[in-house]
């Protein structure tokens, strides 16, 4: 007996799963991506607002002024917009503090314990910087960059 078909309508279970498993596996991926992406971004943006910071102290420096007793009303006049950037992370206020005469601390908040690793590792790269990264507190770790 010979079986005739003339059209197939529907689909199949297995093609259903077939379809949401590869769905599923490319949702994944991009998220991966999308995260490791935006974590560069505020990086990037971090080493820009550490730039910035630094062309300004360096200029108050050159005024003939001392680190020991900075203040950040300090420095605005030397900065962008006359005010302090943010954190990249958590819009949260950056410090300066003058360690001695020729040397200063910025602090920069951030919720990522993993970007602070790799903020530290790059600043460490720059001649005349050394940078820490406290995060035993994970949802606020710190980044301590000092001069000198």
């Amino acid at each position: 007996m010979k079986k005739c078909y003339r059209f197939m309508v529907g689909i199949t279970l297995l093609e259903l799963m077939l379809v949401l498993a590869i769905s599923g596996a490319v949702i994944a991926m991009s998220i991966k991506y999308y995260q490791q992406v935006a974590t560069n971004q505020r990086i990037l943006a971090g080493m820009g607002v550490i730039s910035s910071i630094v062309a300004a102290l360096e200029s108050y420096r050159l005024s003939g002024r001392t680190f020991t007793t900075i203040k950040t009303e300090d420095i605005t006049p030397y900065l962008s917009g006359h005010q302090l950037p943010k954190s990249p992370w958590n819009n949260s206020d950056i410090k300066i503090a003058g360690v001695k005469e020729t040397e200063y601390t910025i602090t920069i908040a951030t919720t990522d314990g993993n970007a602070c690793k790799v903020f530290t590792q790059q600043i460490q790269g720059q001649q005349g910087f050394t940078s820490t990264c406290d995060d035993k507190n994970p949802p606020n770790a710190m980044i301590n960059v000092t001069s000198g």
